[in-house]
Order: C-alpha cells, then sequence, then structure tokens
C-alpha cells in the first residue's frame, strides 16, 4: 500500500531536488515490524526497535516521532538534529521506566536530514546501532557509516575478517541504542549534498541477507528509488527474510537556486511514510566518529557485556 505522498517546498539561496522512495516489511519469520520508516523531507530516518514484540514497535515509533516534529522547524540546522536524538533517547528511557511491558527497549537508527548550514542546504547524517547508510555515486557504493557493534569491534581490531561478520552468531549484538544506558551517543557527519548521488538507509535486516555488491546493483538499476527500495527488499526477502526489512532511498536529482519541490512515495507493513522532495562531498563532522581502536580480550568482553540485541 502506499503509506504517503508529500511534496515539499522551500525558498532559499539554494536548493536541491530529491526523489526518494521507502519501504517496510515484516520479513518472513517475525511475526510484527519493529522497524519504523521516516520519509518526509527534510527528514528520511530508518529506526530498528529492540525489546521483543510489545517495545520494540514503540521505540521505534517514538524515533521518527521525535524527528518528525523537530523536522517542522524552519531553518532547521545541525544542532537541532542532535537535540532531536537526545529527545529520543530520553523519551524512549521514560516511557520503558513508565510501562513495564516496555522495560529494557531501546532503539538503533539511521538518519538523513536536510539543514541549512551557512545560508546554503546540507545534510546532516547521524547513526546510532547497525541500521547503515549507504551512498552510490558514479556506480560506487560507500558505507558512510560505522556499526555500532559486537561484530565491528572484532573487525576493528583485526579479529575478524569483514567477510565473516555477516554470518557470526553475534551479529546481531549491538554496544549503542537510543534509551538504553550510557552508551547512546550516535555519529554525525555534516556535508553538502551533490546532485546523482543516491543514499540507501536501511535497517540490518537488508545488510544480514543481502551483500554490499549486490546492494550496488539493486540500488544503481534502473527506474526510481521506489523502484530501488522495491528491489532491495524483495532481494531480503528472497534470501530468507529472517528479520524486518526497511529502505529509504534518496536521490538528489539537482541543486540550484530557485523554489525547490518533490515527490514520492512508500510502501511497508511497517510504521513509516515514503516521498520525493527538495534540499549539496568532502564531510566536516558535527560530532567526529571515535576512531577505530585494536582491541584485545577485555576490550571484546566489555563489547559484549554492555551490548544488546538487536530486535
Amino acid at each position: 500500500m502506499v503509506t504517503n505522498a508529500t511534496v515539499y517546498g522551500r525558498r532559499s539561496p539554494m536548493t536541491v531536488r530529491l526523489n526518494w522512495g521507502a519501504r517496510s516489511d515484516r520479513g518472513l519469520v517475525r511475526s510484527n515490524n519493529e522497524d519504523a520508516v521516516l520519509a518526509r523531507p527534510p527528514v528520511f530516518v530508518v529506526a530498528d526497535g529492540m525489546g521483543g514484540r510489545a517495545a520494540g514497535e514503540v521505540a521505534s515509533s517514538l524515533v521518527v516521532e521525535v524527528l518528525g516534529r523537530f523536522g517542522q522547524r524552519s531553518p532547521l540546522r545541525s544542532d537541532d538534529v542532535v537535540e532531536a536524538l537526545g529527545e529520543a533517547h530520553l523519551r524512549i528511557a521514560e516511557v520503558a521506566s513508565s510501562q513495564p511491558e516496555t522495560s529494557g527497549m531501546g532503539a538503533t537508527a539511521v538518519g538523513l536530514v536536510e539543514v541549512e548550514q551557512d545560508a546554503v542546504p546540507h545534510w546532516v547524517a547521524f547513526n546510532i546501532g547497525d541500521c547503515r547508510l549507504y551512498r552510490l555515486d558514479r556506480a560506487t557504493l560507500t558505507q558512510l557509516t560505522v556499526d555500532h557493534s559486537y561484530v565491528q569491534a572484532l573487525v576493528d581490531g583485526g579479529v575478524l575478517d569483514p567477510g565473516g561478520a555477516r554470518t557470526h552468531p553475534l551479529r546481531s549484538l549491538v554496544t549503542k541504542a537510543l534509551g538504553i544506558g550510557d552508551s547512546h551517543e550516535p555519529d554525525f557527519w555534516l556535508f553538502p549534498a551533490e546532485p546523482g548521488s543516491r543514499f540507501l538507509l536501511c535497517s540490518d535486516g537488508l545488510t544480514s541477507e543481502v551483500e554490499d555488491d549486490a546492494i550496488a546493483v539493486l540500488l544503481g538499476g534502473p527506474g526510481g528509488p521506489q523502484d530501488a527500495a522495491d528491489r532491495l527488499v524483495g532481494a531480503a526477502l528472497a534470501a530468507a527474510g529472517r528479520d524486518n526489512v526497511s529502505v529509504v532511498v534518496v536521490e538528489v536529482v539537482s541543486v540550484g537556486t530557485g523554489t525547490g519541490t518533490g515527490t514520492g512515495t512508500g510502501t511497508g507493513t511497517g510504521t513509516g511514510t515514503g516521498g520525493a522532495a527538495d534540499t549539496g562531498p568532502q564531510t566536516a563532522p558535527v560530532r567526529p566518529a571515535e576512531p577505530s581502536q585494536g582491541i584485545g580480550e577485555d576490550t571484546v568482553d566489555r563489547a559484549l557485556a554492555g551490548g544488546r540485541a538487536d530486535g
């Protein structure tokens, strides 16, 4: 079903025209969908809830609810995104503490938000947990985010080969999440958009089933962003569909002066809205990610002790 179609316009010294599509599916094994998707310019988010059937859906929905509300600010700035995620963390924690059935819930998330920086439209990208952001540019796929997960810590420390991360028995163990404990600081990046770039936001239900080489082909295939979103989710379901899978695909059509507008669609069985719109890569981090560090057994033990099972 089509969950939403939106037209978004703004007048700025520079505007960017975007097309986007979104799809969320509960998969072939899970009985419910704990993912939530927001695709309503200037905010694009995929959130993956944790804590079981009664709680995961609540946590992910709170993430998109808070970010959607902040997205109504004008002009929207990078500090607003940081503030919104801080509020989302507190809201999840508050609900979890007041409703026993949601105790221990949390959410991982990835987002792409259009903001105004020095009177020029920019993207703020963020992630926490193992939801990911990719960019396809001139047929080259780049993973822009770094997972906060047990297996990523092993890969960073040279303990595990990247090829083994997708099949590791603890691949769903995350070391950061919104709403849980003290490890809830997302990573942020600030950068201008470029015409021709296509972004993919996704939950781990995609990346645990489909390898990056295949993602690149499916993301860059014929048709618009909604076609790409449908192909990607279809591939995850064809592979096994063991988890909820959600994707948002955003394409920068043009950057220029004047008024920007856009249209688009979203489909799925989870929480979400979809569409296409207007918003320019050197990267300038809002808050730099921590550099990768070599790890020993003590670091692995801390990651394991502090981690939570995603989904």
